[in-house]
């Protein structure tokens, strides 16, 4: 799904290659059956999921209805040189794009539309939660690149701002609530935020800087993260498959040294 997904070139295969991943996604989260916090963050990632679906549908019936196409390269050459043209911008346009845009921004967990993640990153296995944490934000971001900077460039005052204010949101309120989170899971939940928050910064400029400043960003992000969750794979298993607080890594320095010192540079 995610494959289709960076290589669709039409609103339509956009839509069906997002709805195959998260179908995959709602299993994925709720896989412990016998665990009630699995199943409760399964039961929120699949309604509040359905409920992004929705916009974005909505988001592309109006960029079609007022289009008349669906691909991205007949999109790109309908809006080329509005933003010289203001007057000519349809008002249903500009909203359709706003829809896809706050879907797309649910999907990758960033603010205001991020509060989903946190009971889903804690509720899911934690190899699940790593995966979630990595591969569908770097698969959304890649269409983000090819839909806004390829399709809807010339309209970037439209979604430049929701942009701009999705990723001040998200890294303020990630650094900040993050400082009262006792379980790592939930804190490593609000970095990811935070992350996110950093990488649509880039996105957010227009520029082919930021473009190259994000993917560069990327490539770190998932270096860092597989590292995070890795260490609390590690620590659960230790644990004997409990739930870690912070407390729990009080005397880590003393039995494993070396993994202390790790999670500190990370």
């Amino acid at each position: 799904g995610m494959m289709a997904l960076v290589s669709s070139f039409d609103l339509i295969t956009f839509y069906l290659a997002i709805e195959l991943q998260s179908l995959c996604f709602y299993t994925l989260a709720a896989f412990k059956r016998h665990s009630a916090f699995s199943t409760e963050s399964g039961l929120k990632y699949f309604i509040l999921g359905a409920f992004s679906s929705g916009l974005l549908l909505f988001g592309c019936s109006l960029v079609y209805g007022f289009t008349g196409t669906t691909n991205f390269e007949e999109l790109a050459k309908l809006v080329s040189g509005m933003d010289q043209t203001p007057e000519l911008v349809s008002s249903g346009l500009t909203i359709g794009i706003l829809f896809i845009a706050t879907a797309l921004l649910f999907k990758v967990s960033a603010a205001p539309f991020h509060q989903w993640s946190i009971d889903v990153y804690e509720g899911a296995p934690t190899i699940v939660s790593t995966f979630f944490a990595v591969v569908p934000k770097i698969a959304i971001l890649g269409l983000f690149l090819r839909l806004f900077y390829f399709s809807f460039y010339d309209l970037i005052d439209a979604w430049q701002q929701v942009l701009v204010i999705a990723s001040l949101s998200s890294m303020v309120l990630a650094s900040l609530v993050a400082l009262q989170q006792k379980k790592l899971k939930r804190f490593l939940a609000y970095s990811s935020i935070g992350h996110v928050g950093y990488m649509l910064v880039g996105f957010a400029t227009g520029t082919i800087e930021g473009v190259q400043a994000l993917l560069l960003y990327s490539i770190l992000y998932v270096i860092l993260v597989l590292s995070a969750w890795t260490f609390v794979l590690s620590t659960e298993k230790q644990k004997g498959g409990r739930a870690v607080f912070f407390t729990d890594l009080s005397a880590m320095s003393r039995i494993n040294p070396l993994m202390a010192l790790t999670f500190t540079a990370i």
